[in-house]
């Protein structure tokens, strides 16, 4: 009966406190539980977004700011000139843009956790280099 009774006045004081918030507060909570909704999001609605990630990452990249965006964009930028030093994945990726080195970007994936986009560089009917950019998946779902 004791912890009812104490419990029925916390409940009562509790409820009797008028807490407001001002208004960016509320807003700012209000966003920020719209975007922790749980959403479903289909496998290709993610490689879209993926692909358009990487053609934006790649308009924006060049020699002089690669590190800078490698940390806005949370992912790792690499542009592969030859078969040294690739791991297995970067490997067979290098060798199916030898095949066909005018074939177009592309998205694919490695793992659960990760996409890779890939665009060929050719010269002359042979690959001249190869980007390769490593996006978290997390990250891609979400900007979705």
């Amino acid at each position: 009966m004791r912890y009812f009774v104490i419990l029925t006045l916390t409940v009562i004081v509790a409820a009797s406190c008028g807490g407001q918030l001002p208004e960016d507060q509320r807003k700012a909570l209000h966003e920020e539980m719209e975007d922790r909704k749980i959403k479903k999001i289909s496998q290709e609605d993610i490689y879209k977004k993926a692909l358009e990630e990487g053609r934006l990452v790649l308009e924006s990249v060049d020699s002089d700011n690669i590190d800078s965006v490698k940390t806005a964009c949370k992912c790792e930028i690499s542009n592969l000139t030859s078969k040294d030093d690739l791991s297995e994945v970067e490997l067979k990726l290098y060798e199916a843009y030898e095949f066909n080195p005018n074939g177009t970007d592309n998205i694919q994936k490695e793992g659960d956790q990760f996409l890779i986009y890939t665009k060929p560089q050719a010269e002359n009917d042979s690959l001249a280099g190869l980007w390769l950019i490593k996006f978290p998946k997390s990250e891609i779902v979400k900007k979705i």
